[in-house]
Parts: structure tokens; C-alpha cells; sequence
């Protein structure tokens, strides 16, 4: 006979575990309800700073976490003066810096932002930068050399544009100042590298606005 399968909500949700990789009968760490997507790290003074967030609805949380490997706790900071997500950030001198993003518009698609933000973990304090990015994106990477910060790639989604960017800036803390690099070769988003030597070092990348790696490739840009 036909069966008909009757579904309902249970009397308390079941609890969510992190699945720990090739031990599937030994859950992990409980995940509690509200842990966002789409979050970034940067590290300083020995210690770990979670920024950004996405709520279900994709809507920027914000938020700012510290994490502390010594004592194994996480402790709530300031939050973001405003609530973006896919920025690049790095940490230079001890502060983090955070560049560019997306907000979420009224209208269909994201708003990329040239804001610029430094973090000072010390004191929890947030100053926004003057100097705003010359190129509005988000999805870049940045990293810090010889007292600059440069902010290479990203994309720029809207409405009517869908753009990946081959942008190479520099940032100058000292003087609060943006000098414009000439471009990658190769225009990139989602990716990441960091400074080996004198030269820093690009890995992936997306030549479109896809969540597919399209190539394993590593290039280099001197800096």
C-alpha cells in the first residue's frame, strides 16, 4: 500500500557538532547557534581577532572576537564601526588593518566599499582611515612590507557589474597615503598569499565570480 511520510519539528533540536575529519562516530566541539559564515583572522600580540560575519540573509554581522591560546578563551571586542564582510586585512605594528568589503545595498547585488579601518587590539579602539582605498572591492589580499601595506585583487559585484579587479595599491601608514602599483597580470579574487623575502606571493585564484578554484597556480610580485 502507499505510505505517506509525515514530518515534524523535534521537541528540542538535536545538537551540532564540528565533524572531525575521518573519525565520523566521535563528534567535535559543540557548534553553538549564531556562529556566522564567512569570518577572517588576523593575528596579534600573540593572540587571535575574528572579524566580520554573515547572518542567514547574508547580512554583515560586524563582529569582532579575540581569541587567547593561553588561557583557551574567547573573549567579545568592539564591534566593527560598520558591519561588512570579504575585506583584506593584515596586521602591521600591532594593529590590524582592514580594507575595503562589501555591505549589503537596498537594491539587488553587494556595495563594494573603499573604506579603510585600523584596529588597535591593545586598547579596543577603532580609527577609520582618511585615506580611503583608491579602488573600491572586496576578496583582495593584503600584506605588510617595508612599512607599507599592499592590497592586491578583489572584485566589485552590483547590480549591473560583475568585475574582477587587477588592482595593485600600497598603503603608507606613516604618511596616511595610497600609491597606485601597476596592475597583476592576471585579474584574481578570493585569494591568498603573504610575504616571503621581498617579494610577495599570490595562491589561486577566481578570474570570475565563481566559488571555484580555477587554477593552483602561484605567482609572485615584487614589492
Amino acid at each position: 500500500l502507499p505510505t505517506v511520510m509525515v514530518m515534524e519539528e523535534l521537541p528540542a533540536p538535536r545538537e551540532t557538532h564540528v565533524l572531525l575529519r575521518g573519525t565520523y562516530n566521535m563528534p567535535g566541539e559543540k557548534v553553538e547557534p549564531g556562529v556566522p559564515e564567512e569570518l577572517l583572522g588576523a593575528s596579534a600580540g600573540g593572540r587571535l581577532y575574528v572579524f566580520a560575519g554573515l547572518a542567514p540573509g547574508w547580512k554583515p554581522q560586524g563582529m569582532v572576537y579575540e581569541y587567547d591560546p593561553a588561557s583557551n578563551t574567547w573573549t567579545k571586542k568592539k564591534p566593527m564601526p560598520l558591519a561588512s564582510h570579504h575585506l583584506a586585512l593584515t596586521e602591521y605594528n600591532g594593529r590590524i588593518y582592514l580594507f575595503g568589503g562589501f555591505v549589503l545595498p537596498s537594491q539587488p547585488g553587494w556595495q563594494p566599499i573603499d573604506n579603510a579601518w585600523e584596529y588597535d587590539p591593545a586598547t579596543d579602539k577603532w580609527g577609520w582611515l582618511k585615506a580611503r582605498m583608491p579602488t573600491p572591492r572586496d576578496s583582495g589580499v593584503a600584506a605588510a612590507y617595508n612599512g607599507k601595506i599592499y592590497v592586491l585583487g578583489g572584485q566589485e559585484i552590483t547590480a549591473i557589474n560583475n568585475s574582477v579587479s587587477r588592482a595593485v595599491e600600497a598603503y603608507d601608514p606613516a604618511a596616511n597615503e595610497w600609491t597606485v602599483l601597476p596592475n597583476m597580470q592576471l585579474a584574481r579574487h578570493g585569494i591568498g598569499g603573504g610575504v616571503i623575502g621581498n617579494r610577495l606571493h599570490i595562491v589561486g585564484r577566481s578570474e570570475e565570480h565563481t566559488s571555484e578554484l580555477q587554477s593552483r597556480e602561484t605567482i609572485s610580485y615584487a614589492v
